[in-house]
């Protein structure tokens, strides 16, 4: 129980400090994803993107929906990391002398699986509170009211889509390069993060296109499939990997800082 508590401790102030620091690029990210090829004015890149916000919103812009992901990214990376150890250890057991980079795999992918029942709520909050308009700004626990119980877990299916094969392939890359290059945490976990990152993109555009609040008349998408089809046709497969740089300008510097910090604790 001991073990327990210290990966659950320490994985939650790993998440947070490394969400922190790295927050203002998931602003721009989730910002070019939500945009369609019918607006206006749409960001040409993350530069662009960057400059329109800091110019037309301020700031305090960048920092839209921090509160959710401070609240829920602790428990979430606690779990996760939690949940990785402990299968880890018991697939060690269970088949003695298999690679550690496929043992890893498995081992991410269920600790990614564990962590949706925190990061839905937390993610459809943020990306709410991102993609608001200045003409109809609402708290967190406005939305967090409006969105209801099972709100909260809107698009959670396409979170499970995402996170499983990205902390599964996260985790085995990260193996893989500690063997290759110990003692290099932080570069080992960046370097891990950039393939997992990039592969779930799609997803993860899919995701946020399914939890943003549409203007009105926009008729929602009925399911993640029906929403994939439709960004893939009418914006073509590059929509798919929109914010991608973000991304990982974003997930490689938090992967590395929180198992940093994760493993130093």
């Amino acid at each position: 129980l001991a073990r327990i508590l210290q990966h659950f401790g320490g994985g939650g102030i790993a998440g947070a400090i490394g969400a922190a620091l790295v927050y203002p690029l998931d602003t721009i990210k989730t910002r070019m994803q939500a945009q369609n090829n019918d607006e206006e004015c749409k960001y040409k890149n993350e530069i662009d993107c960057f400059r329109k916000l800091v110019a037309d919103e301020g700031m305090g812009s960048l920092y839209s929906g921090l509160l959710p992901q401070l609240v829920g990214i602790a428990p979430e990376k606690a779990v996760k990391l939690t949940v990785n150890e402990l299968l880890l250890e018991l697939l060690e057991h269970v088949m003695p002398g298999t690679g550690l980079w496929f043992l890893e795999l498995i081992a991410g992918s269920g600790g990614g699986f564990s962590q949706v029942v925190f990061t839905n709520p937390m993610e459809i909050v943020k990306v709410r509170l991102q993609t608001q308009t200045t003409s109809n700004k609402r708290g967190f626990c406005e939305v967090v009211k409006e969105l209801g119980f099972r709100g909260l877990y809107h698009g959670a299916g396409v979170t499970l889509a995402r996170d499983i094969p990205s902390s599964g392939i996260f985790f085995a890359c990260y193996a893989i390069l500690c063997q290759l290059y110990p003692d290099q945490g932080f570069a080992d976990g960046f370097l891990a993060a950039i393939p997992a990152t990039v592969l779930s993109t799609p997803m993860d555009v899919v995701k946020t296109r399914l939890q943003m609040e549409l203007p009105d008349g926009q008729i929602p998408h009925e399911n993640a499939l029906a929403c994939l089809k439709s960004v893939w046709v009418a914006e073509g497969p590059r929509a798919l990997f929109k914010g991608s740089l973000a991304r990982v300008l974003r997930t490689s510097p938090q992967f590395g800082v929180t198992l940093v910090v994760y493993n130093f604790i």
